[in-house]
């Protein structure tokens, strides 16, 4: 019988999973023990162990272990259950072709030890095979090791490819008398080639795989239409065993030293061209840098310090195996070969998987690959040949040695194949910006350490922020009495540890890096594009210490604040150990023309008395919250008897009338412990309180703070910074708001994947695919006004670019609104649901038409 699970063995098993309940009652547990203690030398007694691996898209792989220590670890690979497409998950080939290769020649590969197509086992065939205990590199570009290792690796690699193509494959029993190599060796003889064959296979298995038949992907049917007359330009070579699927996440390494201990996942081997298996495991070079993906690579470049050229990697296979190098011709056709058999591959993934037979959590995700695959594929194509798309004229073929030129880099695939980054979703989310990137004015150019901070900070959020969402929420209290004095634990861990990644108070003017060391050294332009990133999250921009209203507040202090209101309050601000808030909004006028303040503000002697009712003052409620920067309207002497009155109504105080009324406001420092300020109550939004954070109630009632330590700047000078800081400030939450509209895009397009409806899913109708289209355009013409006004004010400061900014506070939140909407009417009722974001970041995005000035006051 299956034992309660224990620890497992390496590294590799943190690759695993515990089973669900229902699958457990696949196992007959009796038969299996029966059978490993018969065929895997050391088995004694029962399966102590089990667990599923959660990497691979094809077939079911299991680890197991027995319950009698120090124990036996063994991996168990099956078919997958449900109906599959003929020639798919053929194991028995696997399993042969790993017999032969351990065996007979030498190779590197686990050992197996039985096959079972008995169905009482398991219900499915499978085999076993030795665990293998090594390392496991799931990304392609080696962030675990040194540069000197990385090259040792990858030469290891190459060296392991030459190995298997040199192998007489008759001589150990996988020629044209085995199954393994029968079929393969008769075409060969018969002059059918395999490109033509591969291409043939996986265009029927990517035919059967579509969801409706009637509506085809349209870059792949170009790209086979292409594949097919430039087929008939492509040389041949010799056949020999090809693996299919040979890249560095399908290989075990030895624990210490640089060497390949294990090749795994043998389903595609076949006998046929080495070009494809050596074009295959190059195509990294041509693919974003997607950390979870099956697909992964090393775009945008430059390559880590230590991995070899694309160049220098095929001039070492080629050297080793003693074959002259390729054309460009023929290397564009391998590669645009090998991305339609992965679209091909993606496309039977996503098939499975709306069955509900895929072997991976994420098949769903996945599937959603096989239209920019192709398309991938088109533009590479495109980039060497200028003619139209589909036609082939150019010759292709295999060079000789007295015309050899080497290969060079091609074009990347556009970034826009970026895969699924953020954990909730798996499918695409946002394009990160390219220093490739750019228009006549230079609206999407960046250097190279923006686009690898934006790379950063997207592995962050994947790996930290997104997973602990519903952990930030479980830890809300809900006790009335705890609820606006707690907060929750996982906040300051995730602060911490971008704190130590360096991805800190990165909103802090660029000149406050070489200044004083705060920040980043960013322009607005750069940051906004981080800002995007965090607003992915609704716990994302508190995370890098990037979060309003601190973000503004501290722009406010480091401009305007003397050292020691400085040293008071934005260093423990920069540091994350305290929070702030900003009281503008009151409920007894009209906020959004901040003339009509009406807050007093009235010097007596060496102190301010203030008075006044402010509401929806953002981070109040927080128990860190220490810090309120108060604007006000500042007061003559002369009302001095009218200070006692009622802090709910300022009548009894007098205006300065001398001054303009944009001169006559005040940033007065108050602690939230001052005598006299009372927070009243958290003002809902829509329902929501935001708790810790909260919108609250604020009543100032004669407080009294000194002057020196409190007035911020100067006198009467409140009008001019609150318009200085609210610039950047509309830039960070616009960006953010593109974060959120594109997370709601992600999501709707997962929803309409994955849920039928009357026959179809709802991904095939016209209105969704529709909707879909609108809200990516919407998305897109949003995020370039928004960078223009970022650029602006980086070179004509806010006033220059008062303009934009008023067009971005108006265009931005009305988009992210629309498309939240849009989202959640895909999703149904899940999409009013606690178990969906969607509702926070609609009320969000529909906050944001009011906060900082509604709508009516840009336009």
């Amino acid at each position: 019988m299956l034992k309660e699970m224990m620890s497992c063995p390496g590294a590799a098993i943190a690759a695993t999973r515990e089973l669900k309940p229902e699958e457990y009652k696949l196992f007959d547990p009796e038969k299996l023990e029966a059978l490993l203690a018969e065929k895997v030398p050391g088995w004694k007694g029962q399966i102590g162990l089990v667990r599923k691996f959660k990497t691979g898209q094809s077939n079911p792989t299991y680890f197991l272990r027995s319950s009698i220590l120090p124990g036996v670890n063994v991996v168990m690979r099956s078919k997958p259950r449900g109906k599959l497409l003929q020639s798919a998950h053929m194991i028995e080939r696997e399993f042969e072709v790993l017999q032969a290769l351990g065996q007979r020649a030498n190779f590197p590969v686990p050992k197996v030890f039985f096959y079972c197509s008995d169905a009482q086992v398991f219900g499915v065939d499978f085999y076993i095979m030795e665990f293998v205990e090594g390392r496991f590199f799931p990304d392609p570009r080696l962030p675990e090791v040194s540069p000197e290792e990385r090259a040792l690796i990858y030469k290891s690699m190459a060296d392991t490819l030459v190995h298997l193509h040199s192998i007489d494959f008759e001589a150990i029993g996988l020629g044209g008398s085995s199954a393994f190599g029968r079929s393969a060796v008769a075409a060969h003889a018969k002059g059918l080639g395999f490109f033509d064959r591969q291409i043939s296979r996986w265009t029927d298995q990517y035919r059967k795989s579509l969801v409706d038949p009637s509506k085809p992907i349209e870059s792949m049917e170009r790209l086979i239409e292409w594949l097919g007359e430039a087929v008939k330009k492509v040389g041949t070579e010799p056949l020999a065993i090809v693996h299919g699927d040979f890249r560095i996440d399908n290989m075990i390494f030895h624990p210490t030293e640089p060497r390949v201990l294990a090749v795994l996942d043998w389903e595609l081997s076949t006998l046929g061209q080495p070009l494809a298996d050596l074009s295959y495991t190059c195509m990294p070079y041509h693919l974003p840098s997607s950390k979870g993906s099956a697909y992964a690579g090393f775009v945008p470049f430059p390559l880590p310090e230590g991995i070899p050229s694309e160049d220098q990697y095929v001039k070492s296979y080629c050297q080793g195996r003693q074959r002259p190098l390729l054309s460009k011709e023929t290397w564009t056709f391998l590669m645009a070969f090998n991305l339609f058999r992965a679209a091909s591959i993606v496309q039977g993934v996503y098939s499975r998987a709306l069955k509900g037979n895929a072997s991976s959590d994420t098949a769903l995700s996945v599937g959603a690959f096989a239209g920019m695959l192709s398309q991938g594929a088109l533009d590479l194509i495109s980039s060497l040949h200028e003619e139209s798309l589909p036609s082939a004229s150019s010759a292709f073929g295999l060079i000789t040695a007295s015309a050899q030129s080497d290969i060079t880099p091609r074009s990347p695939l556009p970034l826009n194949l970026l895969d699924a980054s953020f954990k909730d979703t798996g499918l695409p989310l946002f394009k990160l910006y390219s220093s490739h990137v750019s228009n006549s004015e230079g609206t999407l150019e960046f250097p190279e350490r923006i686009v690898k901070m934006q790379k950063k900070i997207k592995e962050f959020m994947d790996e930290h922020v997104i997973p602990n969402e519903e952990v930030y929420l479980s830890q809300i209290s809900d006790d009335p009495q705890k609820r606006w004095k707690t907060y929750p634990p996982i906040i300051e861990e995730l602060k911490q540890k971008a704190k130590e990644a360096g991805l800190w108070n990165l909103f802090m003017p660029a000149d406050a890096l070489e200044k004083d060391g705060w920040g980043a050294g960013l322009s607005v332009k750069e940051y906004a594009t981080l800002a995007e990133i965090t607003g992915h999250s609704m716990i994302g921009a508190e995370v890098f210490n990037c979060n309003a209203p601190d973000s503004g507040n501290m722009e406010l202090l480091y401009r305007y604040a003397n050292e020691e209101q400085k040293k008071k309050w934005l260093v423990p601000l920069l540091n994350g150990d305290i929070r702030s808030c900003f009281a503008m909004t009151e409920p007894a006028v009209a906020s959004s023309d901040a003339r009509n303040i009406a807050t007093s503000i009235q010097r007596q002697g060496d102190e301010y008395v203030i008075n006044g009712r402010k509401w929806y003052i953002s981070g109040a409620g927080d128990p860190r919250c220490r810090l309120c920067i108060v604007m006000g309207r500042q007061t003559s002497e002369e009302s001095s008897s009218s200070s006692s009155s009622s802090s709910s109504s300022s009548s009894g105080s007098k205006t300065n009338t001398k001054v303009a009324s944009h001169a006559s406001h005040s940033m007065i420092l108050v602690p939230m412990d001052t005598k006299g300020l009372k927070v009243v109550r958290p003002m809902n939004v829509l329902g929501f309180d935001d708790a810790p954070h909260g919108h609250m109630e604020v009543i100032f009632d004669n407080v009294r703070v000194p002057v020196r330590e409190s007035l911020l700047y100067a006198e009467g000078r409140g009008f001019e910074m609150a318009q200085s800081r609210l610039g950047p400030g509309r830039i960070h939450h616009c960006m953010r708001l593109i974060g959120m509209a594109e997370r709601a895009l992600s999501l709707m397009c997962q929803r309409a994947v994955s849920r039928e409806a009357f026959g179809g899913t709802l991904a095939s109708r016209h209105t969704i695919q529709q909707q879909i289209a609108q809200s990516r355009i919407e998305i897109d013409m949003a995020r370039l006004l928004v960078l223009k006004a970022a650029q602006e004010i980086d070179e004509k400061g806010s006033k220059g670019a008062r303009a934009l900014i008023a067009m971005i506070k108006v265009a931005a939140p009305q988009m992210a609104q629309r498309i939240v909407d849009r989202s959640m009417q895909v999703h149904g009722a899940l999409g009013f649901s606690q178990d969906s974001p969607l509702p926070h970041l609609f009320i969000s995005a529909r906050t944001l038409r009011i906060a900082d000035g509604p709508d009516e006051v840009h336009e």
